[in-house]
C-alpha cells in the first residue's frame, strides 16, 4: 500500500554519563603568582621561523606600561594664542615599554632593545602582541566593575 510507512529500525538506548572534573582545593597563594619561567615562542615570516623567548609581566608591570602610555601633549591655540594640552595614550609607547619588560631574547639569541623594537617590521609586531596584555585591559575590567554594580 503507499500510504503505509516503513517501520523504523529500534534505537538503542542512549544513556548520558556525566563525569565530574574532580579540582582540588589549594591554598598555597604562591602558585597564582607570576611565574618566573621564560617561555618560547615562535611564528613564521616570509617563509622562515623565527624563535623569541619571554617572561609573563605582573599586573602592576602591565599597569605601569599603560600609565606610561599616557602623554600630555601641549600647544598653542592658533585662535586666542593660549596654551592649550590634551592628554593622549599612544600605543606605540605603551607595546615598546611591554616588549622591553616581556621579552627576553629574539631570534638567534639576541638581546633586545628599543633600538630593535623600533626597526622591526609591522606584522612581526603584530605577532609579538599576541604575548602581552592588551592595553585596553585595564578599560574592560573598569567595564565589568561598572556592569556588575548596576545589575
Amino acid at each position: 500500500m503507499p500510504d503505509e510507512k516503513p517501520a523504523e529500525a529500534a534505537q538503542p538506548e542512549v544513556k548520558e554519563v556525566i563525569v565530574e572534573e574532580v579540582i582540588e582545593d589549594d591554598d598555597d597563594i604562591t602558585a597564582l603568582f607570576k611565574s618566573t619561567s621564560v617561555e618560547k615562542f615562535s611564528f613564521v615570516v616570509k617563509g622562515k621561523r623565527y624563535k623569541w623567548t619571554y617572561r609573563h609581566i605582573t599586573w602592576q608591570e602591565h599597569f605601569k606600561c599603560v600609565e606610561d602610555g599616557y602623554v600630555v601633549k601641549t600647544w598653542q591655540d592658533e585662535v586666542t594664542g593660549f596654551p592649550k594640552e590634551e592628554t593622549v595614550f599612544e600605543a606605540a609607547r605603551y607595546y615598546e615599554d611591554v616588549f622591553m619588560l616581556a621579552l627576553h631574547t629574539g631570534p638567534g639569541g639576541c638581546l633586545i632593545t628599543r633600538q630593535i623594537l623600533r626597526q622591526l617590521d609591522s606584522p612581526v609586531i603584530q605577532r609579538l602582541t599576541t604575548i602581552v596584555p592588551s592595553p585596553k585591559m585595564g578599560e574592560d575590567l573598569a567595564e565589568a566593575k561598572k556592569a556588575s554594580t548596576t545589575t
